[in-house]
């Protein structure tokens, strides 16, 4: 019977192993270099800042609102659609050359003509 690699080596390792060195624990003394401090110094550290309300004029700020991403051209397109320029509907058909001319203009290829 053929045993794979991974299933000998999980096989082979007893389930609980104890370290070879001893672990050592940790603690705030050992940590900050053998300062010790006192509870009381560690409660005042622990404590949140006191809140302070602005009230003073010269510290207030003024709110606006941000977009959180920027707008898609796409997106800017559709919403700006409706600003657009009409399109112009005014043509007419030029009586001697039978083209489109804008009414009130003169006739472009007529013009080329002369």
């Amino acid at each position: 019977m053929n045993k794979s690699l991974l299933g000998s080596l999980i096989n082979n390792v007893p389930k609980y192993m104890t370290p070879a060195a001893p672990v050592q624990k940790w603690s705030m003394s050992s940590i900050y270099g053998g300062i010790k401090f006192s509870q009381r110094q560690i409660d005042a550290a622990l404590q949140p800042p006191p809140v302070t309300a602005i009230t003073e004029p010269d510290c207030e700020m003024e709110l606006t609102a941000v977009p959180k991403k920027r707008v898609s051209y796409t997106r800017n397109r559709k919403r700006n659609s409706a600003k657009k320029h009409e399109n112009i509907h005014h043509h007419t058909v030029c009586p001697k050359c039978q083209s489109l001319k804008l009414r009130h203009h003169l006739c472009i290829n007529c013009i080329r003509k002369i």
